[in-house]
C-alpha cells in the first residue's frame, strides 16, 4: 500500500514537473478614460434601494461607560484591601524548600 502511493506520488509530481510553463501574458493596462469611468462606477450606489434606507449611526454609549466606570470606582477599594490581605498571608509561607532552614533566622 505504501509502495502504491509512493509510486502515485513520483508519478504526480514528475508529471506536474515535466509540463512547460505557459508563457506569462500581463494584463492590458487601463487608460485614464477607463480609470475615471471605474472610479465613477464605484462611487454610485449599488441599487436604487440604497436611498430609502436611512443611513442611522448608533451613538456612542456613555450611560454603560459612565456605569462601568462607576462600578469600577465602587469595587477597586474592596479590590486593594482583599489584595493587601492575600499577598500579607502569602509572604510568610514558603512555597519551596519548607523544611530547610531559613539562612536569615
Amino acid at each position: 500500500m505504501r509502495a502504491l502511493i509512493l509510486v502515485l506520488a513520483l508519478l504526480a509530481g514528475g508529471t506536474a514537473l515535466a509540463r512547460k510553463p505557459a508563457e506569462f501574458v500581463a494584463p492590458r493596462e487601463m487608460t485614464q478614460e477607463e480609470l475615471e469611468a471605474a472610479k465613477a462606477r464605484s462611487k454610485n450606489k449599488i441599487d436604487p434601494y440604497d436611498k430609502d434606507i436611512p443611513q442611522d449611526t448608533k451613538p456612542f454609549p456613555w450611560r454603560a461607560v459612565g456605569l462601568m466606570g462607576l462600578a469600577m470606582l465602587v469595587v477597586a477599594p474592596f479590590a486593594a484591601r482583599v489584595y493587601r490581605q492575600t499577598s500579607s498571608e502569602l509572604s510568610g509561607n514558603k512555597a519551596f524548600g519548607a523544611a530547610r532552614p531559613d539562612p536569615d533566622e
